[in-house]
């Protein structure tokens, strides 16, 4: 299934905005592969050594003496492309994509945190930019919505994950607007939209 994504993904570049009425038959196995969770597994010492002949999809980590983290690698390549390529059809599509650009943010955000793989983070990372220059179309309360539901979970990743953030961080300072980012100095609640953001409101804004 990767190199079909990848596939579609050279296309759209090629296309550009004329790739768009094609989206609906990508984005189901594109979304489908983006979401893959990965299979997690704790053993003991003894539990490892059963699985040893039979784990050429798992890598595991030492907790100690005793046990063993284990992650079935299996599947975590074409979750990585999978979200490079949202990447791209967002930054090539631009308002074309703003039929999915709630879902994606909805599906970005939170691996923004996935540990397992720096393709996904990074991915993750780049596509909050573009989607918001997706959602442009649809007026500025849109993106201020969108934006203070991603705010939060990328200000508490970006210490963590600074280096994996440059590119996002560059092209974050320079969209929509030619001044900076900053927090509002009192908290500011967002009208709610017909399908809601999930999680609390932040009280970051776009500077005045």
């Amino acid at each position: 299934m990767s190199y079909m994504i990848s596939a579609w993904a050279r296309i759209c570049k090629i296309m550009g905005p004329r790739f768009a009425p094609y989206l609906p038959l990508v984005m189901g196995p594109i979304m489908k592969t983006a979401s893959l969770k990965p299979e997690v597994a704790l053993l003991d010492n003894d539990e490892l050594g059963g699985v040893e002949n039979d784990s050429e999809d798992w890598q595991f980590v030492s907790l100690g003496e005793q046990q063993n983290f284990g992650i079935k690698t299996a599947g975590l390549e074409d979750k990585a492309t999978a979200c490079q390529m949202l990447v791209c059809y967002a930054r090539e599509l631009k308002e074309h994509f703003v039929e999915y650009a709630e879902q994606t943010v909805k599906l970005m955000v939170p691996m923004l945190k996935f540990y397992f793989h720096d393709g996904v983070r990074t991915a993750a990372a780049e596509s909050l930019p573009c989607l918001l220059e997706c959602a442009k179309i649809r007026g500025p309360q849109y993106v201020q919505e969108m934006w203070t539901f991603i705010c939060p979970e990328l200000l508490k990743v970006c210490f963590f994950w600074e280096e994996r953030f440059e590119s996002a961080e560059k092209t974050f300072s320079s969209f929509l607007f030619s001044r900076p980012l900053r927090p509002s100095p009192r908290p500011t609640s967002c009208p709610s939209t017909s399908t809601p953001w999930p999680g609390a409101w932040s009280c970051w804004v776009w500077a005045a």
